[in-house]
């Protein structure tokens, strides 16, 4: 690796895919994280303990930029496959986030921003919210747990 590389890691990480579906440039991709802890508090004693009960899902926001001056055929054509698979299917599906890497993902909220400032295309945001399988169904799969 030169020098300068190390520089310009990020350039590296893999691409940001919905659904199999390639994503435009985005100049932001976040993630957060916590744990769901129950509380037990003992009579006469100040403060309480805390029992770990799992991570909570994971929420990820995506700055999505359909610009043409960009790339090519960002908007609309690249835009119109990412609204059919966002906006309009509330489905879990797999998410390759550059971070994290392959997860099973819900969309969970969306804004885009169309103004007269920026003609060769719109911005959008995307969040989406980590999920599993519904344990109570025969497809869950835990991985041994």
């Amino acid at each position: 690796m030169a020098a300068g590389d190390r520089w310009n890691i990020i350039n590296d990480l893999p691409t940001l895919t919905w659904r199999g579906i390639e994503a435009p440039p985005y100049d932001m991709a976040s993630l957060s994280g916590s744990f769901s802890l129950a509380e037990r508090r003992f009579p006469y004693i100040d403060g309480a303990t805390h029992d770990d009960v799992g991570r909570n899902p994971i929420p990820m926001g995506f700055q999505l930029h359909f610009i043409n001056t960009l790339g090519v055929e960002l908007f609309p054509e690249l835009f119109d496959r990412w609204v059919r698979a966002v906006i309009t299917d509330g489905s879990a599906g797999d998410l390759e986030h550059p971070i994290l890497g392959l997860v099973s993902a819900r969309p969970a909220k969306w804004d885009l921003e169309l103004t007269s400032k920026r003609t060769a295309g719109v911005v959008m945001t995307v969040n989406f919210i980590e999920t599993i399988v519904d344990p109570s169904t025969d497809d869950a799969d835990f991985g041994g747990i």
